[in-house]
């Protein structure tokens, strides 16, 4: 996956030119840290959307840093080959669009890229649901090896992949796609469509599917409602801290 970005962040042409891959967890001794977990519920009784159960899970066991994302590779099948949104993120080996390496691989990009954020609604093509318009490209954010607009563009004060905190080496303008989608700290991305977004929200009061700039905050308590917005672990409803 790293060689595949490595290759495709220097190739970039909106780019700067530098190689970049995403930044992993190791041990002592130098191997990946990986942890093997098993949840709580057999398959059958597993919600639609399999992530719904979890990520809830991970986070009650204990996997909750807000500075690290959390990606699983599941030993079982569901609706999709992958789902994932700032945090938190799962691709599911044994679903039918996973039946082969190369399908994991590119699932697995694919949806890397909804953990850091995107694809933002200010990023040139990009559609609803944090897609591209034309799921026809051939690029990450769909089912390809290179990177789209959504690494590099020239759209003012709208987020770039290539500044994620979580790619190496760090960018001098780098973000945090918990900060953005799970605080709404938007400082520096005041983008009249995530201007929009956020003046929607406050009239509404609540946030939902359709009524967002990017990917989902995994890191949201769905079990105090969807009146208002709450992240696991803080007491305050989130809408009523955006500026």
């Amino acid at each position: 996956m790293n060689q595949d970005m490595s290759i495709a962040t220097a190739a970039h042409k909106k780019g700067d030119g530098i190689e970049r891959k995403y930044k992993f967890d190791f041990r002592k001794d130098g191997k990946l840290d990986i942890t093997f977990i098993r949840l709580d519920k057999n398959h059958k009784a597993l919600h639609k959307y399999a992530n719904n159960d979890i990520i809830p899970f991970l986070y009650k066991a204990g996997m909750k840093n807000r500075k690290k994302i959390y990606y699983n590779f599941a030993d079982f099948s569901n609706i999709d080959g992958g789902e994932a949104g700032v945090g938190y993120g799962t691709t599911y080996l044994k679903s039918r669009d996973n039946k082969s390496d190369e399908r994991k691989l590119l699932v697995t990009l694919h949806e890397l890229h909804h953990t850091q954020g995107g694809g933002y609604n200010c990023v040139p093509g990009m559609g609803g649901n944090a897609h591209y318009g034309n799921q026809n490209q051939n690029v990450q954010l769909t089912s390809g090896r290179k990177l789209g607009a959504t690494y590099a563009h020239d759209k003012a004060q709208c987020p770039q992949l290539m500044n994620t905190v979580y790619l190496t080496p760090t960018s001098e303008n780098s973000y945090d796609p918990y900060e953005v989608n799970c605080l709404f700290k938007i400082d520096k991305f005041q983008n009249k469509k995530f201007l929009n977004v956020i003046k929607k929200i406050k009239k509404a009061k609540k946030i939902s599917s359709k009524l967002r700039f990017g990917s989902n905050c995994r890191y949201r308590d769905w079990d105090r409602g969807n009146k208002g917005f709450y992240v696991w672990g803080m007491e305050e409803n989130i809408i009523s801290t955006i500026q």
